[in-house]
């Protein structure tokens, strides 16, 4: 009976050593061979691949390839996919002629993968490296990108499957059909068996040959046309977060928008007048630290009056405008006019002339403080007197949908 327990101990040692060896000299054989470098196509008849590829909405050329070699201890992997879409909703987001995806693990991480991949039960295959995706060229359509998913309860399991940092150069941002402008960005984003989460982001984005200003009045909802023939619009920003998941708001915007030639009619004014159309309007805005310093030049005067003898500008407005909430600005103007023409929202033959100096404050309401020395006026039972402004105006209610 000893004996035989001898020979059983014998033969799982020796069953032992021999997957030991098997093992060693895999990864012998492994090291030499991808120390060559290794090329291979990336088969998307795989029913594995194919399945993660439909979840995550991705789409690439068949000559797309892997590229594997070994660098001391470490399998250093890049991957190479053309004519790379990036779909949601059957609405494509992401457009590139090339993606590239470059990380290094420890060997013994990617055998494990390998045995993963290979496997009949495989459901996930979990990075735990991090890994650098570079886009070039892209076509972003911003309201294509998917949704992030965030309601995951607490306690859930939710493993981190991905700790990416994507770069994207020379590249286009549009909303929908709306050509934004050209753009380079850089993003972190951790994904997770539940959820994804941009944790940082940096983005430089200038005008591009043409910009629509009506994608501007969604952050100036009194505003309601910026726009002429002849405008000119140039901008440079760049908008940048280094902390996204910090409760304090770490956003911060830099650069200068600069629109000539315009026009701008707004949506109401005080005192139930009549809003007037600011003529050759021009607007620089440079932005320090998400606060810009303004200067807007235009021409307030009788609509009646030939269009070609309103050249001469008659109102400035500068100042402060705080961008900590790009959607709900908070202002600190003074406004300076000179012959302002002004007629009743209700009748307009009640109408009349002015100078006035106004400062303009506050973010969902506005408190408007100065002074209005009536030059002319026409029309009124009793001709009008200078007058001290102190009033309110309300931009949007502080429970309204943004």
């Amino acid at each position: 009976m000893r004996n035989v327990f001898i020979k059983f101990l014998k033969s799982i040692f020796a069953i032992s050593v021999s997957i030991l060896v098997f093992f060693i000299l895999s990864f012998i054989a492994l090291y030499i061979y991808l120390g060559k470098g290794l090329t291979i196509p990336i088969d998307q008849s795989n029913d594995y691949i194919q399945k993660n590829l439909d979840k995550y909405g991705i789409n690439f050329n068949p000559s797309s390839e892997l590229f594997l070699s070994t660098k001391f201890n470490e399998i250093e992997v890049y991957l190479s996919l053309y004519d790379f879409v990036l779909s949601s909703d059957n609405k494509e987001s992401i457009k590139a002629e090339k993606l590239n995806l470059s990380t290094q693990f420890p060997l013994i991480s990617f055998y494990n993968l390998a045995l993963d991949y290979f496997s009949e039960n495989n459901s996930e295959i979990h990075f735990i490296f991090p890994l650098i995706i570079n886009i070039n060229n892209a076509i972003v359509d911003i309201a294509a990108l998917p949704k992030s998913k965030n309601d995951v309860e607490i306690g859930e399991k939710n493993e981190e499957l991905i700790n990416a940092k994507v770069i994207v150069k020379k590249s286009k941002l549009y909303d929908n059909e709306l050509f934004l402008g050209n753009f380079d960005a850089s993003l972190g984003i951790n994904i997770f068996e539940k959820n994804s989460k941009i944790s940082s982001f940096s983005l430089n984005v200038n005008s591009g040959d043409t910009f629509d200003t009506s994608y501007l009045l969604r952050f100036f909802p009194d505003v309601k046309r910026l726009s002429s023939i002849n405008q000119v619009v140039q901008y440079d920003l760049k908008i940048q977060d280094s902390n996204l998941n910090d409760s304090i708001d770490s956003r911060t915007i830099n650069g200068n928008i600069n629109i000539n030639h315009s026009e701008m009619e707004l949506v109401k004014f005080p005192a139930q007048l009549k809003p007037e159309v600011i003529r050759n309007l021009n607007i620089s805005l440079n932005i320090k630290d998400s606060i810009g310093s303004i200067n807007l030049v235009g021409t307030v005067t009788n609509p009646k009056q030939r269009i070609k003898l309103q050249k001469e500008a008659n109102l400035q407005v500068s100042g402060k405008i705080i961008l900590k909430d790009l959607e709900n600005p908070e202002l600190d103007l003074f406004v300076n006019g000179s012959d302002i023409y002004f007629a009743k929202l209700d009748n307009e033959n009640l109408n009349g002339v002015s100078d006035l100096k106004i400062s303009i404050t506050g973010q969902e309401t506005l408190k408007l403080d100065g002074d209005i020395r009536i030059k002319k006026s026409n029309g009124f039972l009793t001709p009008l007197k200078d007058t001290k402004l102190n009033v309110t105006h309300q931009l949007r209610e502080k429970n309204e949908q943004k």
